[in-house]
C-alpha cells in the first residue's frame, strides 16, 4: 500500500510540472506573438501574386485563411498564437495591396 502511494504521489507530481510546462508554452507563445508576426508581416511587398503569397506563408510557419480566387482579402495567422494574430492582407487582381500587422484583442 506504502508503495502504491508513492506511484500516485509521483504521477501526480509529473502531472502537475507537464500542466505548469503547457502553460509557460501557452503563454509565451501569446506574448511574444507580436514581435513574431510584425515583421514578417512587413516583409510582403505590394504587388506580391497570390501564389508567391501562399509560399511565403508556407517557408515562415503561417497559416493563410481559406478562400476563393476572387477573394479580395485574407490573413495570415501563427497557430501557435490561435489566430489572435495576424497579418491581414488586401489583394486586388490576385496581388497583394495592403499588407498590415492585426489582431483580435
Amino acid at each position: 500500500m506504502k508503495i502504491f502511494r508513492q506511484i500516485l504521489k509521483w504521477i501526480g507530481i509529473a502531472i502537475g510540472v507537464a500542466f505548469l510546462a503547457y502553460m509557460g508554452y501557452f503563454f509565451y507563445s501569446l506574448s511574444t506573438a507580436v514581435e513574431r508576426l510584425r515583421p514578417l508581416c512587413a516583409q510582403i511587398k505590394l504587388g506580391t501574386p497570390l501564389a508567391d503569397l501562399k509560399a511565403f506563408a508556407a517557408a515562415n510557419g503561417l497559416s493563410m485563411a481559406s478562400m476563393g480566387t476572387d477573394a479580395k482579402a485574407t490573413i495570415l495567422f501563427e497557430r501557435k498564437s490561435y489566430g489572435r494574430h495576424t497579418c491581414a492582407i488586401t489583394l486586388d487582381g490576385g496581388v497583394v495591396t495592403k499588407s498590415e500587422y492585426s489582431h483580435l484583442d
